[in-house]
């Protein structure tokens, strides 16, 4: 119900203003917060949703959940719902903006990188078809080094590594010209 939420959002907004409370908050609290702010259509609801979306962008931890969660996408749509308060539109529109901000920063190829040389990858923004599209030509960098490590993490044994990897080597051999000849030369059974 509704009155719940709003107590929810609010015990999170108030937890906000402690960084050492912040630091402990479990994982799926940014997914609890996107799938209230995609299922609930009550405005105060939503405007304390904004508040804590907003309060949590301060913490570099969260504000990677908020990216990968892909909470952007969430606040977008609720620019097209019908609010009876401009106010609220504006609040939607300011947290897009800020949301957005952190996912351009956020998302960008040497985080990519990063995560394939950490050799376990998640899913997440950097393995959207958005990332692969502003990415492709990146991938060249090195010989192409990216790629041979991501075929690589097709050995070990994590499912979830080894499924995002299929994922990434299939994107890349579909979006990138040489991409079937590249994977082919680093020894990819099909």
């Amino acid at each position: 119900p509704a009155p719940m939420l709003y107590k929810y959002l609010f015990a999170l907004w108030m937890l906000s203003y402690d960084k050492s409370i912040v630091a402990t908050l479990p994982d799926g609290v940014v997914r609890n917060i996107r799938d209230i702010m995609a299922n609930c259509r009550v405005e105060k609801v939503i405007r304390l949703g904004l508040v804590v979306i907003k309060s949590f962008l301060a913490d570099e931890k969260l504000s990677e959940d908020i990216v990968e969660c892909q909470i952007l996408d969430v606040v977008q749509q609720l620019e097209f719902e019908k609010w009876r308060d401009q106010e609220l539109y504006d609040n939607i529109q300011e947290v897009s903006k800020l949301v957005a901000v952190q996912v351009s920063a956020l998302s960008n190829f040497d985080k990519y990188e990063k995560e394939v040389n950490n050799g376990h990858l998640k899913w997440g923004y950097l393995h959207s078809n958005k990332f692969w599209g502003e990415n492709i030509n990146k991938f060249e960098q090195n010989g192409f080094s990216v790629i041979e490590k991501l075929c690589k993490l097709l050995e070990i044994d994590d499912e979830v590594t080894q499924a995002v990897a299929c994922h990434d080597i299939g994107e890349f051999a579909v979006l990138h010209p040489l991409g079937k000849k590249k994977v082919k030369d680093f020894e990819v059974n099909e």
